[in-house]
């Protein structure tokens, strides 16, 4: 037998509580995932609404742990989950998600016994819970687990196994992971005792990894306080938040570098968590690339600090409250606030007391002096709990690298602010809810959409309506629409009056006089709750109500008294009419036999929908004074309805109600059977017609027929039955071969047991009960339901496929309960359904409301992602940025031609095309207009669009203004790239949809029907203005959230720009660069730079963090250097690699011998660097002395050099056998062979170190050498993939930058950057050397020029081997156009 599949189809999930932790993860300023009870609440951040709830593998268990993969900008279109994030639960369960189909992948019930390979199982809630996840390592990465028992994993997601496993201690505590950002290798595990444990992982192998323990002295403060830690860009440098202080910590020598307290007031909060750490002015990074200037801090308050670094002048406060106060331009407010040295001095302002303004200038209340952190540091120091999403700065990342730099403060200021939603998820647990009976119309004008309504009610009181309609992720959205406080109490149970804008709900608590029950009618057309029954204290309390079908009769049903029988129909005050004094155990209204069908054109006579507070008809108190027109001529209009009950002696009847008049219908008997005995105690009834099903306290499920007295009975053994409702026979559109009846099914109907478990049979062609698809068993999955009803949509779904439930923990599920499990796969059966409710994704079609428009791209299915990456990338839409108000856009977002009538003239508006099967191609727009041009480019498909640009290396782009203004673009040959043709070359994309259709498509999936936000259209327009390929990508990759490659883009242009600057050097120059590789001589004191680089890697800004980070160092105590060897000689060698030999040799000099094991060892580097400033001097010397002087002094240094470099080769050589590889970097140094002191530096790991050496002593294909060698170890090692390619940029290798983007399956970027260093005047990188091997523009030393050329060059064609080569470029970008279009 065929079981349904009982797949979630919408969840809206219930209030999060503490055994989550406050888990939560934040993608880049994209989206925000945070733990809700078992499941995880995915938010769109552009527009702080709910995209999809990602509910049912962590069963009933509290989900603890969340992170997001880093892995989700591939530009590979088959990928399985582009988009992926990682939860773990109280139980010792890791799961695997793919957002874009809230569907998991996979996962493991128990990495603790996986991790042993053998065993029992682990104690659930503690051996065994996951206290925190994180992503480390690359190429792939792999998931970093931590236990609650101490246990550290590293869990690989693609095959399921452990690949490393350290057992940390359960008396540590430890409760969060940190990772670096700039090193994914580098992370931090903190504990509620003071323990911080840094991890350094191995790349290569990844079993083992490097480890060093740091304790802090908690002792003051309390039992649960938590040490929190964030990991700043900065080489090694992390933050620790103790209660009451926050702490710099120098990872790299292990001291706390400085401290500031919270002032010692009642009114400061303890700190809770760190938010984010933004800006480093001093080296040129804005606020969206991270930093060290500000710190966001959280307090136990919920109140949030902004701690900016002060410089010796009066700070400038920042209100983190402000948008204003973050800005990606540098200039404007931090070059005043920050200092180039230590951080001595910090300022917090609290969010919500009295502020100065922003430009404001003052003495700073709680400024301190720089201490040692509390308890006093030994060894370091750190910590970090649950994962807490960061701050407003970072969720605005995106924004700032599109808005414009320096805008006005005050347009910041008058903006107002506009409500993106009403509630996430429930704000309390439900208890239970009632479907509207009919759908309703979505909004004015909007006859074809419609809206299903539930009413649920919850614990505080509260009345919810819930609107369901089409999701953009999941088949269906729950929203929150109205919160109504309707009641003090928890509420007991809602009804909606039939079809009407009512509701009738009723709570009854026990008090100290008896039970105060209260009945409450809620309009929800103008969201107003009157109370109609005040009896105050009674003596029964209120145990149900019972509303008819048509609305206007409510049964009240009351323990240990008469149950009453109100009228509440029409406008007249509600009003008792009857009372019954009859023992029900089950009792409800009848539902009428003849009911029609749920249609798309059947919407509820209410009319529209309103979401807005706003009343629009006459209030509800405006008419309870009023009598009902229908029964002031008396009661022979008024309808008859009928009420089937169960008594508690075992009776079975049918009532009929007609206005005050009640009376027994007489039907026929039971037969057979418990019903014939009397011997059945009833728990559920429903009745359809003339059938009548009860449940009994036993499981058993009884059909009787009213008219004919037969009596069938099922026996299920699930105990008590507590809901039974009816429904129509389920959608045959769905894959039904879950059914056991056939075609021939009658009704639905769907029994709720006590147990917490469901089930669906079905009513054949002779109204018997038979088994339906939804078993028992199947419904234990989703855990216990307390409150079970049918969904009614409109057609084609129909009322009998869709069920909303109640689970225990007062979330809401909606299940699909037709298509059969064994049919087909879950991914299929949900996609099945989407097709079903709303055409062929993403056209919106259909009756139920559209889904709302995405607004993160990552969120979208991956090819139409990259489509919209595409279009941006090769100025496809450059006329819709040219002059159309994005009011317009906004007014009418269902057809494009529509919108853009003047960009796309003659097409035929959607609403007039001939209508189309659902999930068929969107046709082709009539064309109506006969010009040949305008037919061509109408009809033109998206395949020949995307062909015209499948090598953009042979056009270059120049934005140009038309008639009106509007930028566009024009053509203009490159002479730098070959023009002959190749067969390759011809190839065009297959796609045969139109461009129009498509667009439509992405329009309606994005920003609100807008496609792009207002900022990004702006710098759209600046891209498309500018003509540069390079701007175009850094939008396109701005928009499609990956914030590191718009960086990259944004300061391509610069970084051509500085290597374009390079020329031979002359005589003179190259004994400039004697003289700068024998430099020394410290900084001067205070010294205070302020470098903004434009170029992907500069040399200032790289010298200015090393004496940043020199001038943290030479604040610590001298004497933790003195005793310890590798600071000491770190120390040495930042030095070294600053060019600083003069402060080098004095640190050198400091130490005696007694109080240094390497004393002799380090004069023998002393004596090498004061050499070396000797020679400096007599360079500098011979450059103002006579010819004839100059050529002696010149032989004698020629001599005395060649022997320096000599000797310090031998030595280097002999100390390396013998284990000491870095005595060679201060003797290489001092000789002049600053390349091979570098090339130490890295292999020894000291790649920053070896940076700054090259920055200040290389040029020429040595600094090349050295900085590709750098970029290797950034891209395999720490994962930066565009800090290795904008290394490799500055290195000069462009060549190697297209390989490496072409062997990571990048074409598109391949492609870009060929144009981009085109457009800037090189040779193209995609084809072959002229020396025929990969060389950078470097080809030997420093004297060999750069290989480029002017825009005004005639160059002839390429030889045909090379221009092969450049096609193979080519051909891989037309497979990924094709590629991409074949999965849309």
């Amino acid at each position: 037998m065929s079981t349904a599949a009982v797949d979630v189809l919408g969840f809206l999930p219930g209030p999060a509580s503490k055994t989550n932790t406050g888990a939560a993860d934040l993608l880049g300023g994209e989206a925000l995932a945070y733990a809700v009870a078992s499941s995880i609440a995915v938010v769109d951040v552009h527009r702080m609404q709910l995209a999809c709830v990602l509910y049912g593998a962590h069963r009933s268990a509290a989900v603890t742990a969340v992170s997001w993969s880093p892995d989700c900008h591939t530009r590979v279109t088959t990928e399985a989950a582009p988009l992926r994030l990682a939860s773990g639960d109280n139980e010792g369960r890791v799961v695997l998600w793919d957002v874009t189909t809230a569907t998991a992948l996979g996962g493991s019930e128990d990495l603790v016994q996986a991790a042993s390979g053998a065993g029992k199982k682990s104690e659930l809630g503690r051996a065994g819970a996951v206290r925190d996840l994180a992503w480390v390592l690359s190429g792939p990465c792999v998931l970093a687990v931590l236990m609650a028992s101490g246990l550290f994993l590293l869990w690989d997601p693609q095959d399921g196994s452990v690949l490393f496993k350290k057992e940390l201690g359960a008396e540590a505590l430890l409760a969060s992971i940190r990772v670096n950002p700039r090193d994914a290798r580098h992370l931090c595990l903190c504990g509620q005792k003071g323990t911080l444990v840094e991890m350094r992982l191995a790349a290569a192998s990844r079993d083992k990894a490097e480890q060093q323990t740091y304790k802090v002295d908690m002792s003051s403060s309390k039992p649960n306080d938590v040490l929190r830690c964030c990991f700043s860009t900065c080489c090694d440098l992390l933050y620790v938040l103790l209660p009451r202080e926050v702490v710099v910590f120098d990872l790299e020598f292990g001291q706390p570098a400085a401290s500031s307290s919270l002032p010692n007031v009642k009114t400061q909060s303890n700190f809770k968590d760190i938010l984010g750490c933004y800006g480093h002015a001093s080296c040129g990074r804005t606020l969206a690339e991270g930093g060290l200037d500000i710190l966001l801090c959280s307090h136990q308050d919920s109140t949030v600090s902004t701690w900016v670094r002060q410089a010796p002048a009066p700070p400038t406060m920042l209100d983190p409250a402000l948008s204003e106060g973050f800005t990606s331009d540098p200039s404007m407010e931090l070059d005043p606030l920050l200092d180039a040295g230590l951080v001595k001095r910090w300022s917090h302002q609290k969010v919500g007391t009295p502020t100065r303004s922003a430009t404001s200038r003052g003495t700073d209340p709680f400024r301190e002096g720089s201490r040692a952190a509390a308890g006093a540091l030994t060894g370091g120091a750190a910590s970090t709990s649950s994962a807490v999403a960061e701050g407003k700065a970072a969720a605005q990342e995106k924004a700032g690298l599109l808005s414009i730099a320096g805008r006005p403060q005050a347009s910041l200021q008058a903006a107002k602010p506009t409500l993106l939603g009403l509630l996430h998820t429930l704000p309390h647990s439900v208890t239970t809810f009632s479907a509207c009976p009919m759908p309703i119309a979505a909004a004015l004008g909007a006859e074809a959409e419609a809206v299903a309504v539930i009413a649920a009610v919850t614990s505080l009181g509260n009345v919810e309506l819930v609107s369901l309609q089409r999701g953009a992720l999941m088949p269906l959205q729950g929203t929150i629409c109205v919160s109504l406080g309707a009641h003090r109490d928890a509420v007991r149970g809602v009804r909606w009056l039939g079809t009407s804008p009512r509701i009738i709900s009723f709570s009854s608590e026990k008090t100290s006089h008896g039970f105060r029950n209260s009945l409450v009618l809620t309009d929800i057309r103008n969201r107003a709750s009157i109370p109609f029954r005040e009896l105050g204290a009674e003596t029964s309390p209120m145990l149900g109500i019972r509303a008819s079908a048509s609305g206007r009769y409510l049964l009240v049903l009351l323990r240990g008294a008469p149950s009453e029988i109100w009228q509440v129909a029409g406008q007249a005050r509600p009003s008792r009419i009857r009372i019954l004094d009859l023992p029900f155990t089950a009792v409800e209204w009848v539902l009428p036999g003849d009911a029609p069908p749920i249609d798309a054109k059947l919407t509820s006579p209410f009319g529209s929908f309103e979401r807005s507070p706003l009343a629009r008809d006459r209030s509800l108190t405006g008419y309870m004074d009023e009598e009902d027109p229908k029964t002031s001529d008396g009661q022979s209009d008024l309808p008859e309805e009928r009420l089937a009950f169960a008594l508690g002696d075992g009776r079975v009847g049918v009532l009929a109600v007609k206005g005050r008049k009640v009376s027994d219908t007489k039907p026929k008997r039971p037969m057979w059977g418990a019903l014939s005995g009397g011997d059945l105690i009833g728990t559920g009834i429903a009745a359809w017609g003339n059938l009548v099903v009860l449940g009994d306290a036993e499981g058993n499920i009884h059909r009787w027929d009213t008219s004919t007295g037969k009596v069938t009975t099922i026996s299920t053994h699930q105990g008590q039955v507590r809901r039974i409702h009816f429904a129509p026979p389920a959608t045959d559109a769905l894959d039904y071969t879950a059914t056991n009846v056939g075609s021939g099914t009658s009704a639905r109907v769907s029994v709720l047991f006590a147990t917490g478990t469901f089930g669906v049979w079905e009513l054949d062609a002779r109204s018997e009960l038979q088994p339906g698809p939804l078993t028992v068993s199947a419904s234990g999955r989703l855990g216990k339901v307390i409150d079970m009803s049918w969904v009614p949509l409109p057609h084609p779904v129909g009322a009998g496929s869709v069920l909303a439930v109640a689970v225990e923990d007062g979330s809401l599920a909606f299940i699909e309960a037709s298509q059969a499990a064994e049919s087909s796969t879950k991914r299929q059966r949900l996609a099945s359904f989407k097709h079903l409710i709303g055409g062929g994704f993403p056209y919106p079609q259909g009756v139920l409301a559209a889904p709302p428009a995405l607004g993160s791209v990552l969120q979208l299915p991956r090819p139409w992602a990259l489509l919209l990456r595409i279009l941006l990338q090769q100025g496809e839409l450059a006329y819709l940025a040219g002059g159309l108000s994005l009011e317009s856009m906004r007014r009418n977002t269902v057809d494009i031609p529509a919108v853009y009538p003047e960009v796309m003239p003659g097409y035929q508006s959607v609403s007039q095309q001939p209508s189309q099967p659902a999930g068929d191609a969107a046709p082709l727009p009539a064309l109506m207009n006969e010009d040949p041009a305008v037919v061509y480019a109408s009809k033109q498909s998206l395949g020949d669009r995307l062909g015209r640009f499948a090598a953009p290396m042979f056009t270059k782009k120049k934005a140009t203004a038309d008639a009106t203004g509007n930028p566009g673009a024009q053509a203009t040959a490159l002479p730098a790239i070959a023009t002959g043709k190749s067969p390759v070359l011809e190839q065009r994309p297959e796609y045969k949809a139109s461009f129009a259709s498509v667009l439509r498509a992405l329009v309606h999936m994005r920003a609100g029907g807008s496609l792009l936000y207002e900022p990004e259209w702006d710098a759209y327009r600046a891209a498309l203005k500018s003509g540069s390929t390079a701007a175009r990508m850094a939008v396109a990759a701005a928009v499609a959230g990956d914030p590191q490659e718009a960086r990259f883009w944004q300061k391509l242009p610069g970084t051509f720009a500085k290597l374009r600057s390079l020329s031979n050097p002359s005589q003179q120059e190259l004994q400039e660069g004697l003289v700068r590789a024998l430099q020394s001589g410290s900084p001067a004191a205070g010294y205070k730079v302020d470098v903004i680089p434009s170029s992907l890697w500069d040399e200032d800004a790289q010298l200015a963090e090393a004496r940043e980070k020199s001038g943290w160092h030479e604040k610590m105590a001298r004497r933790e250097a003195e005793t310890n060897e590798k600071l000491q000689e770190k120390r040495m060698l930042e030095y070294v690699a600053m060019g600083d030999h003069a402060t080098a040799v004095a640190f050198l000099l400091a130490a005696t011998p007694e109080r240094s094991a390497r004393y002799y060892r380090d004069a023998l580097c002393t004596l090498a660097l004061a050499a070396s400033t000797t020679a400096l001097q007599q360079v500098q010397h011979s450059a103002g002395a006579q010819p004839a002087t100059t050529e002696a002094m010149t032989d004698a240094a020629a001599q005395a050099r060649s022997l320096h470099i000599q000797a310090a080769k031998v030595v280097t050589a002999h100390a390396a056998s013998v284990g000491d590889n870095l005595l060679g970097v201060p003797l290489l140094a001092a000789a002049g062979l600053p390349a091979e002191a570098a090339s130490l530096l890295q292999e020894a790991g000291l790649w920053r170190y070896a940076a700054s050496l090259a920055a200040h002593a290389l040029k020429g294909s040595e600094k090349s050498n050295t900085l590709e060698r750098w970029a290797n170890h950034t891209l395999q090692a720490e994962g930066g993939l565009w800090r290795a390619v904008g290394i490799m940029t500055a290195a000069g290798t462009l060549r190697g930058c297209v390989l490496l983007l072409r062997k990571l399956r990048l074409p598109d970027a391949a492609m870009a950057f060929a144009q981009a260093a085109s457009e800037a005047g090189f040779s193209n990188p995609a084809a072959a050397s002229d020396a025929g091997h990969l060389e950078n523009l470097f080809h030997h030393s420093g004297s060999t020029p750069l290989r480029w050329q002017s825009f005004s060059e005639k160059s002839g064609p390429r030889p045909p081997e090379k221009a092969a080569e450049a096609g193979s470029l080519i051909h891989e970008y037309n497979e990924y156009c094709a590629g991409l279009l074949k999965h849309l």
